[in-house]
């Protein structure tokens, strides 16, 4: 099979199958929320008008609020020779003034008086009565049933269209991540999110506040969450309006594993800063985790209109193609940096999601992407270089007689420890405030709290001390917490085998991904760590070579 068929064309039918599912299924929510809202509505001409004798009826007011009236009623009718009984005034919740109340309740005691009290009978349910046929949707209640309908019958809309419109071919170039169509669902949460908000603060807002409710709170966080998408999906399509689509020639396509992943896109910009590029496998899931992640300068050449910007990976034959493992593993190419573009500078960022498969299945294994081979070598000894330098800061050790006393610059513990606190903080208060409501599940988000805050003070003071005996081959590691000694470990070296690599954790910060790694030793089927929270995969390997030479010289 030819690489570009391979890519290109999934069966139409099976693409627009697999969209109409889910578009349907919100189709048939929107169909039976609106039913069961409005249904009752639409069939208000269908019911029978029947006399009635009232029982009960009464003018009450309502303990939601000092202006707030209702009526109670009981009330009996004959409906094709049975009797039945009811206490329903009307379908819909009328305005809250206490003239339209007392209106009704007049009308309603005089007809009773006067024997011409009449019930409104729903023929498919007798014992289903109204006494006032008027329907009344208040503006309050409308809109936002209107917007949850908006949210569902569009995402609907946008997952079909994605399912059933034609496919480019990839040689007309791939389109970043920005343009994807589900942006536009982010869209329609923004305007639910914000109409809903905006209704409830009119409604709401001024009556909970009275009451000294805390729920006044909630439409003004709908507010902020809608103005947030709304405003992020403009960002993003302005930055594609004046920038460009930047689409991404890939080039060869697909991209080959044990082979080159180049590709080359243009900007309607002029550079300011180095434009990186960034290769990265993923395998997302429930978590997601870097298999393997290279960074490079791109080569940029300035055209006549804009600029293009070009790079060549040199892709490890042992990584797993696109879609592999049930769809999981996605290739992508991130570009940031800034350009010039009408006299403003801009940060530039993109990134695209690229087909990458097997050399055996692939026509040429290398990149046609015309970069000069100075300007690659260059860049591949620009990066081994500032990989070594960032190792030998991130190594620190001083030589006492024999023993060598390590230290590895932990950068992640801090931030991370510092954002846990401010996080466990805040869900905290939240529990704090949810108990002094009553509300037994504020023990759970307080417990949760209390679990988060503790992580982040162990994070805190937690480090580690390591000395090595070079004479011996002896490595002392203790495991302090703000300078108490929690355990201690002593490890036989005699091999540079024990020494591999353990990803900890992994990071995002606006899609882009950084794992942190430790370093740990092995011996007796134990592992110790003596290193932790190393940014990146390189770095840490480089960390560990420059640790094993140290270990294992004569010198130091």
């Amino acid at each position: 099979m030819k690489n570009k068929e391979k890519i290109n064309n999934i069966n139409p039918i099976v693409r627009a199958a697999a969209s109409l599912i889910p578009a349907l299924f919100l189709f048939y929510v929107a169909y039976d929320t609106s039913n069961s809202i409005f249904g009752k509505y639409f069939s208000i001409s269908e019911r029978q008008k029947v006399s009635a004798t009232m029982s009960v009826l009464e003018l009450k007011k309502s303990h939601d609020g000092p202006d707030k009236y209702y009526l109670e009623a009981q009330y009996s009718y004959f409906f094709q020779g049975t009797e039945y009984q009811d206490d329903s005034v009307q379908l819909s919740k009328a305005p809250d003034s206490k003239e339209y109340w007392q209106d009704l309740y007049l009308k309603l005691q005089q007809d009773n008086a006067n024997k011409r009290l009449v019930a409104w009978v729903n023929p498919n349910n007798p014992k289903d009565a109204i006494l006032d046929k008027k329907v009344r949707l208040r503006l309050g209640e409308l809109v936002p049933v209107l917007a949850f309908l908006l949210l569902f019958v569009g995402a609907g809309l946008v997952i079909l269209w994605i399912g059933i419109r034609p496919q480019k071919p990839e040689h007309e170039g791939i389109e970043p991540e920005d343009r994807n169509p589900l942006i536009w669902v982010f869209f329609l949460f923004g305007i639910t999110f914000f109409l809903c908000g905006a209704i409830a603060s009119v409604y709401l807002v001024p009556t909970h506040l009275a009451e000294g409710k805390s729920t006044a709170i909630i439409p003004i966080v709908f507010l902020v969450i809608g103005v947030g998408l709304i405003a992020m999906v403009i960002n993003i399509r302005r930055s594609l309006k004046t920038i460009g689509s930047s689409l991404l020639y890939l080039d060869p396509l697909p991209g080959v594993i044990g082979g080159q992943v180049g590709g080359e896109f243009k900007l309607t910009a002029s550079q300011v800063s180095p434009i990186t590029i960034t290769l990265s496998c993923q395998s997302r899931g429930e978590s997601d985790e870097i298999l393997w992640q290279q960074s490079m300068p791109a080569y940029v050449q300035q055209r006549r209109k804009g600029i293009s910007v070009r790079f060549v990976f040199d892709c490890p034959a042992d990584l797993p193609s696109s879609g592999a493992k049930f769809n999981s593993i996605a290739w992508i190419v991130w570009a940031k940096g800034e350009v010039e573009l009408e006299g403003k500078i801009r940060k530039f960022k993109r990134s695209w999601i690229v087909p990458v498969e097997h050399g055996e299945v692939i026509d040429s294994l290398e990149s046609t992407v015309d970069i000069p081979r100075q300007f690659l070598d260059e860049q591949i000894e620009q990066r081994e270089k500032t990989i070594q330098t960032q190792a030998k800061s991130s190594l620190v050790f001083k030589r006492q007689a024999r023993l060598l006393d390590l230290q590895v610059a932990d950068r992640q513990a801090g931030i991370s420890a510092l954002v846990g606190l401010f996080i466990g903080s805040v869900i905290g208060a939240v529990g704090a405030i949810v108990i002094s409501q009553g509300k037994w599940f504020g023990y759970i988000i307080f417990a949760f709290a209390a679990l988060v805050l503790s992580g982040s003070v162990f994070a805190m003071g937690k480090s580690l001390d390591i000395k090595i005996d070079t004479d011996n081959k002896l490595l002392y590691m203790r495991r302090k917490w703000f300078g108490l000694v929690l355990y201690k470990r002593e490890v036989t070296l005699d091999r540079a085998s024990q020494f591999s690599l353990k990803m900890l954790s992994t990071s995002s910060v606006r899609d882009e991904y950084t794992q942190y790694y430790a370093i740990e030793v092995w011996a007796a089927g134990k592992s110790t760590i003596i290193a932790e929270g190393i940014k990146g995969k390189e770095l840490a390997q480089a960390v560990m070579d420059d640790l094993i030479k140290k270990v294992f010289s004569d010198t130091v």
